[in-house]
């Protein structure tokens, strides 16, 4: 994925005002946010706007130029909970997101319109009529479902699709941790081999899932986040051996290693700051490189000359 580029995506999804419906007499059933992401995602990740305002206000501000810090922590107190569902093992870069929000209507035309870079259209799914809002610039698309839930992606119609086709989310566990409420940061990650390098600093096998959150403190008149992630061994033998290397790659950090059954350790009280916050989820494109895939692994390659 583009190095924040979901941060950009946030932007338009708070941005952008739901009160509108789809066109076309008959409504598909009112549905789950979280129903509408695909079930293949590499990190699946909640964050609650309105709690957590001064984070994503801070965030805005930083990616979108002209935009004051007033009216991005307006965006932020009148948003409820965003999802998102970040790449896939064949395609690092795809996001989806969906929200809620209680953001007047009347400046949807105004933030989605020709001169701001957006071409509306109608899209049919399902059988049933969809507004849809494509970036001419980018490429990304936006639309809205009939009960008010606002989703982003590259490709808005599996979204759409499933908008159609679902009327809860999925008894995932990933749609279990980060669907709970709660005042905290969310995230999910199915396919970890893909992303503990870069948070540990070397690979690391036998973990099937990792999943954990971002609270939100102040030290020093600072506001900073702990992070406290599980790491699920699918092999209870190799515990000992992760919990001795996470204990030295998060030493300094100050965190703490737990095991709190045979198969899952917990890292606890790191200490994170907005911009690290930022590039947590952001990976590097894959342009100019070759992987290949093996199982969870995503491994680079050497390119010919």
């Amino acid at each position: 994925m583009k190095k924040n580029a979901f941060c950009a995506v946030l932007f338009v999804c708070l941005a952008v005002f739901l009160g509108c419906k789809s066109s076309g007499g008959v409504q598909p059933e009112p549905v789950e946010p979280l129903a509408l992401l695909d079930g293949d995602s590499s990190i699946y990740l909640s964050i609650p706007a309105s709690k957590n305002a001064a984070l994503v206000s801070k965030l805005l501000c930083s990616r979108i130029s002209g935009l004051s810090e007033k009216d991005a922590r307006q965006i932020a107190e009148r948003t409820d909970s965003l999802y998102a569902g970040l790449g896939t093992v064949k395609d690092r870069s795809r996001i989806q997101v969906v929200s809620d929000t209680s953001v007047p209507k009347i400046a949807l035309n105004s933030a989605l319109s020709k001169k701001n870079g957006w071409k509306k259209s109608a899209v049919t799914c399902g059988g049933f009529i969809f507004e849809k809002f494509t970036q001419v610039s980018g490429g990304f698309e936006l639309a809205l479902s009939p009960s008010g839930i606002f989703c982003a992606a590259q490709d808005v119609a599996p979204l759409l699709q499933n908008c159609v086709l679902r009327t809860v989310a999925e008894d995932t566990p990933w749609n279990r941790w980060i669907g709970a409420e709660t005042d905290e940061i969310r995230f999910y990650i199915t396919k970890p081999g893909q992303y503990l390098r870069g948070l540990i600093g070397q690979p690391v096998s036998g973990v099937d899932a990792v999943y954990g959150s971002l609270r939100r403190t102040e030290k020093n008149q600072s506001e900073t986040y702990l992070m406290s992630f599980y790491m699920h061994l699918a092999d209870k033998r190799g515990a000992a051996a992760l919990r001795a290397l996470l204990g030295l790659s998060f030493a300094m950090a100050g965190g703490s290693v737990s095991q709190t059954d045979d198969y899952t350790l917990m890292l606890s009280g790191v200490e994170v700051s907005v911009s690290q916050i930022e590039s947590l989820f952001s990976r590097d494109p894959i342009t100019g490189k070759h992987y290949k895939v093996l199982g969870d692994e995503v491994i680079e390659e050497s390119m010919p000359k």
